[in-house]
C-alpha cells in the first residue's frame, strides 16, 4: 500500500512539474494548489478505507483496484478542468473584397434639353441615363464627385434652370487586401508541443482575418449609405417633368455657367450635353467668356435628322470648345450613348 501511495505522489509531482513548463500565472499556480490538497485527503483517507475492509472480512491484497482508483483520482486524471486550458479561435464571417480601380475626383456639368427642338423621348431616355451613370460613380477607390445638373431652356444662364441641388459623392476608401496569414511552425517532435504551437498559430490567423472582415464590413456599409443617399437624389431627377421651353435654345448659357462651375476644379472634369446643338438664342453668348482648358467634353443623346446641318452645326460646336481649350471632345448618338458603360467616361 506505501508503494502504490508514495507512487502516486511521484506521478503527481510529475504531472506538476510537466505543467509549471507548460503553463505559467497565477491561475495554473492555483489549480496545482487544488491537486495537493485532493492528495492529502485521498492519503488521510487510505488507512480509513483498509481498517473499514479489514473489518468485513476483505483481505487487503484483493482491494488492489482501490489504490488504483485512489491513484488516478489523486493525480486528476479523472478530474475535468485540470488540463491545459484551450486555446480560443474566434468564429470568422466571410466577405468578399470589391475590387475597383482608383478614381480620382470628378466634377461634372450636365445639360439636359428640355426646349422644343429637341425630342421628348429622347430627353427621356437621356434623364434616365445620367442618373444610371451618376449612381455608378459611387465605388470603392475613389476621391469622389460632385455632378451639377441643369435644362437648356431660353435662359440657360439663369440659376432657375438648375434641374437639382449638386450631388456630393465623399471619397470612400480601397477594400484592402488580403492579408498574409502565419505558415504552421516547423514540428519539434514533441506532439504536445507541436499541437499547441499549431493551435495558437490558427487562432492568430482567426483573429487576423476576423479583424481583415470587420473592416471590409464597415467599408461596404460606408459604401451601401453613400449609394442609398445618392440613389435618393437621382431617383429624384428621373421623376422630373420639366415643362417644353418653346421659346427658344440658349446652349451658350449653360455652356458659360458650365464653365465657371469647372474653372480650377481637383480631378477631372466633364461638361456633358444632351442636346441637338441647335442653338438659335444668342442673348447669353459673351465673346471669350468659355473657358474650358483640360475639361472633357461629352455630347450624348446627340439626335439629328439631317446630315448636312448637323455635320455643319457639330463642326461649329467642336470649334467653339476647341477655342475653350478642349482637347477631348466626343459625340455620341443615342444608341451609342445606350451601349456606353459610363456617360462620364
Amino acid at each position: 500500500m506505501k508503494f502504490v501511495v508514495f507512487s502516486s505522489i511521484a506521478f503527481c509531482s510529475f504531472v506538476s512539474c510537466r505543467f509549471e513548463k507548460l503553463k505559467k500565472g497565477a491561475r495554473k499556480v492555483k489549480r496545482l494548489a487544488g491537486i495537493a490538497c485532493h492528495i492529502a485527503k485521498l492519503v488521510h483517507a487510505i488507512p480509513a478505507v483498509s481498517t473499514k475492509l479489514n473489518s468485513i472480512g476483505r483481505p487487503l491484497e484483493d482491494t488492489t483496484w482501490v489504490y488504483l482508483l485512489l491513484f488516478f483520482s489523486s493525480c486528476s486524471v479523472l478530474l475535468p478542468g485540470t488540463g491545459p486550458k484551450p486555446i480560443a479561435i474566434p468564429s470568422v464571417v466571410t466577405i468578399q473584397p470589391i475590387q475597383a480601380p482608383y478614381q480620382a475626383y470628378r466634377t461634372i456639368a450636365v445639360g439636359l434639353d428640355i426646349s422644343g427642338s429637341y425630342p421628348r423621348f429622347v430627353f427621356e431616355q437621356a434623364k434616365r441615363a445620367v442618373a444610371d451613370s451618376i449612381d455608378r460613380l459611387v465605388q470603392p477607390n475613389e476621391d469622389g464627385a460632385t455632378v451639377y445638373t441643369s435644362w437648356i431652356t431660353d435662359n440657360s444662364w439663369s440659376p432657375n434652370s438648375t434641374a437639382i441641388p449638386p450631388i456630393v459623392i465623399p471619397a470612400l476608401p480601397a477594400d484592402p487586401a488580403m492579408p498574409v496569414l502565419k505558415p504552421v511552425p516547423t514540428p519539434t517532435g514533441d506532439p504536445y508541443q507541436d499541437a499547441q504551437a499549431a493551435k495558437r498559430v490558427k487562432a492568430e490567423n482567426a483573429r487576423t482575418m476576423a479583424n481583415y472582415y470587420a473592416l471590409l464590413k464597415q467599408n461596404h456599409a460606408q459604401l451601401a449609405l453613400v449609394r442609398s443617399l445618392v440613389k435618393r437624389q437621382t431617383d429624384t431627377l428621373a421623376r422630373l417633368e420639366p415643362p417644353v421651353d418653346t421659346i427658344s435654345t440658349d446652349i451658350y448659357g449653360f455652356v458659360e455657367r458650365a464653365s465657371q462651375r469647372l474653372q480650377g476644379t481637383q480631378g477631372t472634369a466633364f461638361l456633358v450635353l444632351a442636346s441637338d446643338l441647335d442653338n438659335n438664342n444668342l442673348s447669353q453668348q459673351i465673346q471669350g467668356g468659355i473657358h474650358l482648358k483640360n475639361v472633357r467634353v461629352r455630347i450624348i443623346f446627340h439626335y439629328c435628322q439631317n446630315a448636312p446641318v448637323c455635320e455643319s452645326n457639330d463642326a461649329k460646336w467642336q470649334q467653339v470648345f476647341q477655342q475653350a481649350g478642349v482637347h477631348d471632345i466626343r459625340f455620341l448618338d443615342p444608341g451609342q450613348s445606350l451601349a456606353v458603360p459610363s456617360l462620364f467616361s
